[in-house]
């Protein structure tokens, strides 16, 4: 539900296409969980959800579900995903990463949180001039993250809501 319009994952695939170089692949992988039993009627992804992927992009290729996640993000230009953790851990890794959704760590200076197709040509065009990886970015948002937390347990607990204001300075 955080990812909202971009639970379809062809909405990504089509946005992606469109703003990377026409040398570039687009790795898919799926979560694990998306596996498991018992199966949910909502998780079920059959064979023609893949294929309609394929047409969309000849860029898509599909990775299988073992792969190891560490070692593609650090053979990547980037990570993607709609809410997926594999964005936070590309940014703890210092590489960049992208959102479409509602994430925990949206507000966090490594991760760019796009929803259109020029949000995402800007942030492509941007891969090679943005600054170096600065982990203290990362150390400066958790330990904001850790009081923002700290207060909203508070708040929660005596009845005080968290003000918009507040909720912003994270």
């Amino acid at each position: 539900p955080d990812a909202n319009i971009f639970q379809w994952q062809e909405l990504i695939v089509e946005i992606l296409d469109s703003s990377i170089p026409k040398d570039w692949v687009i790795y898919f992988k799926e979560h694990p969980s998306n596996f498991r039993k018992p199966f949910s009627i909502a998780s079920i992804i059959d064979r023609q959800y893949y294929e309609r992927l394929l047409r969309i992009s000849d860029k898509v290729r599909f990775v299988p579900v073992d792969t190891d996640p560490l070692r593609l993000i650090d053979r990547s230009q980037f990570v993607a995903s709609a809410t997926g953790t594999s964005s936070w851990q590309a940014a703890t890794r210092g590489k960049p990463a992208i959102v479409f959704g509602d994430v925990w760590f949206g507000a966090c200076p490594a991760v760019k949180r796009v929803t259109t197709i020029k949000e995402c040509k800007e942030f492509v065009s941007r891969l090679n001039q943005d600054a170096a990886f600065d982990a203290s970015m990362l150390v400066d948002f958790l330990a904001r993250l850790e009081t923002f937390a700290g207060r909203y347990d508070w708040a929660r607990k005596n009845g005080s809501p968290i003000t918009e204001k507040e909720a912003g300075e994270l």
